[in-house]
């Protein structure tokens, strides 16, 4: 085990090298912040890596890491708009987890500045590889939390272009959000025609919730789409696959 430890302590120590101070390789400066990130909690000095290769790299996952941590205060300042920023620059180089972290900050509003609390709430950071798994159910933003008397600043139809692109960009957690946007009572384009459409393709992509919806869905039916006792069983069985995958980690899936 010292011997893997050493031989990954090695391998980063390359990558550092590798990044030269950001005048290298932009995935070895990435994965130089995350040792320092994930490795020695060294969140400021990981940030500063993941600024520098995000402004003078356009390197689109590190713009991503960035953002998170500017959305929890974590190595930096806590500062919506700066999070806004850097997940735009990562949405705007095809990484879609970051157009989803970005619309979804759209879409509940950003805190201005000095009236946030602290939240505890860990960050996953992203790998260097823009091909990084997406969770299957759908992740809590990283934030804050303020009193009832902060006006949050939200931009609702931006968020839901966004999340437009991000689940044409096979980014489920989008595709799922979407999907509940069509289904929500009184909204006047309820449309559960394209809820369904935004639902079979971030099934597609394993999340199980929306599986599970669309099992619910093709039981129950609903406007513009008739009840299928065989469809209701093909998502039903994936919902159920899904979870067995997951090992019980998913959350909000029920399959009875």
């Amino acid at each position: 085990m010292q011997r893997i430890d050493e031989a990954y302590i090695l391998k980063m120590a390359g990558f550092e090298i590798d990044c030269n101070d950001g005048k290298g390789e932009p995935s070895a400066c990435h994965h130089a912040g995350e040792f320092y990130a994930t490795v020695n909690g060294e969140h400021k000095r990981a940030a500063e890596i993941y600024k520098n290769n995000c402004e003078n790299n356009k390197y689109g996952p590190s713009c991503f890491n960035l953002g998170r941590y500017h959305l929890s205060g974590q190595g930096v300042e806590q500062n919506d708009a700066k999070a806004l920023d850097y997940l735009d620059r990562g949405c705007k180089s095809n990484l879609y987890p970051a157009c989803y972290f970005q619309a979804m900050l759209l879409y509940d509003g950003m805190l201005p500045a000095g009236s946030i609390v602290q939240s505890k709430a860990s960050i996953e950071l992203l790998p260097a590889s823009k091909e990084a798994k997406v969770p299957l159910s759908a992740p809590i933003v990283p934030g804050n939390t303020a009193s009832s008397s902060v006006q949050k600043k939200s931009d609702k139809p931006l968020a839901l272009k966004i999340f437009e692109k991000a689940c044409l960009g096979g980014e489920s957690n989008s595709c799922s959000v979407l999907a509940a946007e069509y289904l929500k009572p009184g909204n006047p384009q309820r449309n559960p025609v394209k809820a369904m459409e935004h639902l079979r393709r971030a099934c597609e992509g394993n999340h199980a919730p929306s599986c599970y919806n669309l099992a619910i869905m093709f039981k129950k039916g609903d406007t513009g789409v008739q009840p299928d006792p065989e469809l209701f069983e093909k998502f039903k069985v994936r919902t159920e696959e899904l979870v067995e995958m997951a090992k019980g980690q998913l959350t909000g899936v029920r399959t009875n």
